[in-house]
């Protein structure tokens, strides 16, 4: 009679059991009715027997969540040269994103919109289809405030949660999360005074890229290395944020007719890598010759030729608060968030920084 399992309802199982389909309803969805032992027994044993399905978006329905968070990646971080060493470190978030929402029983979509489709490509997929019951937005680097006012307005119109890395959004009053970076840099400074460095220079950008953060990486930098009485030197006239330019600028600095450092410190680990090539190439050691420390430990950071002391920002750790906060306000809509949850960064020591060779 039922050789179709997939087409079993509820209907199905009360008529098989010969009882009303409120009362099947009520066992199978912890209802308030009060079924008997034997009478929930045989419900029970029937939908075995059947091989009913419950329906997933039925279920949805019922609960009013569809139990799936998304990960939005800006269009244009692979693109972009200043943005394009961030997309492994957004994908270190996903991870942690990840892994809070699966221990918590919701998945998770990615939204990768094809470059300048970012507002398009959400509102299809969420505000027009209702599919998901909260976001994370990673950034809009490219966006008017009017045009991220006007696609908040409406995700707040579908009851849709946002929780964001971006600082535009973050000063609209959503939750977001910051990184204190003294606390790493601390440690690193602290230690390149004791292996005997006293002439460091930075290579880097000095602009402060996220306002809600902590001082930006230079200023810190150059505080803490103050702190212990060494000298810190960089380029005035030029930031640098592409691995080509951190190639030169390393080279520039390590000529003979140069002041040369004993360590340099690299805004980010991508301008490390490109570092340590330039000083392999002019036929120099790392750390020998020259110590090297970059930020952000990227997943590539330990495995290099040398590998990197860096500044551990714990991005994977972002990604579990960013859900964290999200699925709060999911579930509890009336519990206050945080308006910033702070991590604190961390020194790893790596086989290029060394003490200085006499």
């Amino acid at each position: 009679m039922h050789n179709n399992r997939q087409n079993i309802t509820i209907k199905d199982i009360a008529k098989y059991v010969s009882v009303s389909a409120t009362t099947v309803s009520s066992v199978l969805n912890n209802g308030k009715i009060i079924v008997g032992p034997e009478t929930k027994k045989k419900i029970i044993d029937a939908v075995k027997e059947l091989g009913y399905r419950p329906s997933r978006k039925a279920k949805q329905l019922r609960m009013q969540k569809n139990h799936v968070i998304a990960f939005q990646i800006d269009s244009r971080i692979s693109e972009a040269e200043t943005w394009r060493p961030t997309v492994l470190l957004s994908l270190l978030q996903l991870q942690g994103v990840c892994s809070y929402a699966y221990t918590n029983g919701y998945s998770v979509n990615l939204i990768v919109p094809q470059k300048d489709n970012d507002l398009q490509e959400i509102e299809s997929q969420i505000i027009s289809e209702n599919s998901i019951d909260g976001l994370i937005l990673t950034g809009w680097r490219d966006l008017s405030e009017t045009e991220i006012r006007q696609l908040l307005a409406k995700l707040d119109k579908c009851n849709v949660p946002v929780v964001s890395l971006d600082y535009k959004i973050y000063e609209l009053g959503y939750p977001s999360v910051s990184v204190n970076l003294r606390t790493g840099i601390k440690k690193a400074c602290q230690r390149i005074w004791e292996l005997g460095h006293r002439n460091v220079c930075y290579i880097g950008g000095k602009k402060n890229v996220n306002p809600q953060q902590f001082p930006q990486r230079f200023n810190i930098i150059s505080d803490e290395l103050a702190e212990w009485g060494v000298r810190l030197f960089h380029d005035k006239e030029k930031d640098v944020y592409s691995e080509i330019d951190a190639y030169r600028k390393t080279t520039e600095i390590l000529t003979p007719n140069h002041e040369r450092p004993t360590c340099i410190i690299y805004h980010g680990d991508h301008l490390a890598m490109a570092g340590i090539k330039a000083i392999i190439d002019l036929k120099l050691r790392v750390p020998d010759n020259i110590s090297v420390i970059g930020i952000d430990n990227a997943p590539y950071s330990a495995s290099s030729p040398v590998p990197l002391a860096t500044i551990d920002q714990k991005h994977f750790q972002q990604g579990v608060i960013l859900a964290k906060q999200l699925l709060d306000k999911i579930e509890n809509p009336q519990t206050p968030i945080p308006s910033i949850s702070v991590i604190e960064s961390e020194f790893i020591e790596r086989e290029s920084l060394g003490p200085i060779v006499k």
